[in-house]
C-alpha cells in the first residue's frame, strides 16, 4: 500500500497525466482474502489510482500443493505480465524490502546458490515472461524495486506516519507454508531471543550481521558482472562474436589470457549472458553452475595441455574449441538429439490461413500456411539417417549436409521438403507451402 501511496503523490505533485495501475493478487488461500481486497480497493479510488485484481486458481487444493511458492510465484509473474501487456505499462513497481533479501540469501545459502544467487533480487530487472513468439507484444517491463534497501519496519513507520492502511497477510506468519516464511519466523523471532540468551554465540548471525555479508556479497557479484559486461563490449567491439541463428550456431573468440587467471566466474556470467537462444533446457536458469564449474575449468584444464583441439557437450549444446594463436575459437551448436528426449516432432494440418506459431525445439519459432488443407510434420534433421527422405532437388544439388543436423526440417509424404530456418524449400513444393521462421529472444542478456 505505501509504495502505492508514494507513486500517487509523485502523480499528483509532478507528473499528473501519468496513468499508475495498482495490481492487487488474490491468491484464494484465505476466506478472507476476497474481502481484504474489496477494502484494498476502497482505500486506492481514493489516490486516483486503477485499481486491477487478478485472482489465482490452482488445479488442486492449495493446502496438497507442496511447493506452492514456487507455483504461486509463478502464476502471480504471469499475471503482472498480462496486465502490463493489456495496459502498455513499461514499468513495474514492486514492494521487495531488505527483509525479503535477507531470506532469499538464507534460502539460497542453504541451497548452495552461486555468488550471483546469493546476491538476490536486484534493484532494477526484467519481468520474468514466457518466451513470445514474433507476432506477440515485446515491449520491455523492467521491475523495479524502490525498497529494496528499508527494513520491513520502516515501511510500517513511514504507513503510520502518513496514515497509510498497511495490510499484514497473515499466510506470511504461517511456518508450514512455505520455507521462506520459516526463514522470516527465524530472523525476525528465533535469532533474537538465541542472542538474548548467549550474545557471544548467536550475535554473528544477527540481522545486522546477515545484512554486513549480503552487502558485500552483492557487491562482489555486482563486480563480476561488470567484468562480464566488460568482456562482451570486448567481443562485440573485435567483431569476435558471430550469431548464425538460421543455422542454430554461435562462434566467439577469447583471448587465451581470459582463462589463465582464476575467472570462472566471470566468464560463466558471460556465457550465461549470450547462450540462452541457443540452448534447449527447459531450466535454463540452473545453468550457470554447469558453466562456472564445469564448462570453464575443462577449457582450462585443455590449455594445459599441448592440444590444441577440444570438444565438449553439455547444456543440449557442443562446444567446439580452437586455439589459435592465443586465441580460443569456440563454436557452439545445439547438441545431437537424444532418445532420452523424446519425441519432439510437430504433427500440423495447415491452411490457407497461417497457423499458430510453435516454438521447436525451444529455438526456433515456426508457422506454416497452404493453399491446400496439408499435413505437414516437422522433425529435427539428422543426415545420417534423414538424407534418404530427402527431395530429390535437395540431393541432387548438394545442397543439405550435415551441417544441418538438428535444424527443423519439414516432411511432406515421408519427404524431406524444406528447411524453414533457413528459408530452403524444394523447387516442386513452392507452390504448395510457405513457412516462416525467427529464433526465439535472449531474454537472459544483460540490461544495458
Amino acid at each position: 500500500m505505501l509504495l502505492t501511496y508514494l507513486l500517487s503523490q509523485y502523480k499528483h505533485l509532478y507528473s499528473p497525466k501519468t496513468d499508475i495501475f495498482a495490481i492487487t493478487i488474490d491468491h484464494k488461500y484465505r476466506p478472507e482474502s476476497t474481502d481484504e481486497t474489496k477494502h484494498i480497493h476502497e482505500v486506492i479510488k481514493q489516490w486516483d489510482v486503477n485499481h486491477v485484481v487478478r485472482t489465482l486458481s490452482y488445479d488442486q487444493d492449495v493446502n496438497s500443493i507442496g511447493n506452492f511458492e514456487e507455483v504461486a510465484r509463478h502464476k502471480r509473474y504471469l499475471e503482472f505480465e498480462n496486465v502490463c501487456k493489456l495496459e502498455n505499462i513499461g514499468a513495474l513497481f514492486m514492494g521487495h524490502h531488505l527483509d525479503d533479501q535477507l531470506e532469499t540469501f538464507i534460502q539460497r545459502l542453504q541451497g548452495n546458490s552461486s555468488i550471483y544467487g546469493l546476491a538476490g533480487t536486484r534493484k532494477i530487472t526484467r519481468l520474468p515472461r514466457n518466451d513470445l513468439s514474433p507476432i506477440d507484444n515485446h515491449h520491455s517491463v523492467l521491475v523495479y524495486r524502490p525498497f529494496w534497501q528499508f527494513e520491513k519496519q520502516d515501511i510500517v513507520e513511514t504507513c503510520k506516519i502518513n496514515g497509510v492502511t498497511y495490510f499484514n497477510d497473515p499466510t506470511n506468519q504461517d511456518t508450514n507454508l512455505t520455507r521462506r516464511n520459516y526463514l522470516r519466523h527465524l530472523i525476525s523471532d528465533v535469532i533474537p531471543t538465541k542472542i538474548e540468551s548467549d550474545p557471544s554465540r548467536y550475535s554473528c548471525i544477527s540481522k545486522q550481521e546477515l545484512r554486513d555479508s549480503h552487502d558485500q556479497v552483492y557487491n562482489l557479484a555486482e563486480s563480476f558482472e561488470d567484468r562480464a559486461n566488460n568482456i562482451r563490449n570486448m567481443v562485440e567491439k573485435n567483431n569476435y562474436i558471430k550469431h548464425n541463428q538460421p543455422m542454430g550456431s554461435l562462434n566467439v573468440k577469447l583471448p587465451r589470457s581470459l582463462f589463465t587467471i582464476p575467472n570462472e566466474i566471470v566468464l560463466g556470467k558471460y556465457f550465461y549472458q549470450i547462450l540462452y537462444p541457443y540452448s534447449t533446457l527447459r531450466h535454463y536458469h540452473w545453468a550457470y553452475a554447469k558453466l562456472e564449474r564445469q564448462l570453464i575449468p575443462k577449457i582450462q584444464k585443455f590449455l594445459q595441455t599441448n592440444d590444441t583441439k577440444f570438444k565438449t557437450t553439455m547444456m543440449n549444446l557442443t562446444f567446439e574449441v580452437k586455439l589459435e594463436d592465443d586465441i580460443l575459437d569456440i563454436m557452439i551448436r545445439r547438441q545431437p538429439i537424444k532418445t532420452t528426449e523424446g519425441d519432439i516432432s510437430l504433427q500440423m494440418t495447415v491452411n490457407d490461413n497461417w497457423s499458430e506459431y510453435v516454438l521447436f525445439d525451444r529455438r526456433f519459432w515456426v508457422r506454416f500456411s497452404s493453399d491446400e488443407t496439408t499435413q505437414i510434420k516437422v522433425i529435427p534433421y539428422m543426415h545420417k539417417q534423414d538424407k534418404p527422405k530427402l527431395a530429390k532437388d535437395f540431393i541432387q544439388g548438394k545442397i543439405v549436409s550435415s551441417e544441418f543436423n538438428t535444424l527443423p526440417c519439414v516432411m511432406y509424404n515421408e519427404e524431406i521438403i524444406a528447411f524453414p530456418s533457413v528459408g530452403l524449400i524444394s523447387e516442386q513444393y513452392k507452390q504448395l507451402l510457405r513457412m516462416e521462421c525467427s529464433f526465439k529472444e535472449n531474454k537472459y542478456g544483460p540490461l544495458n
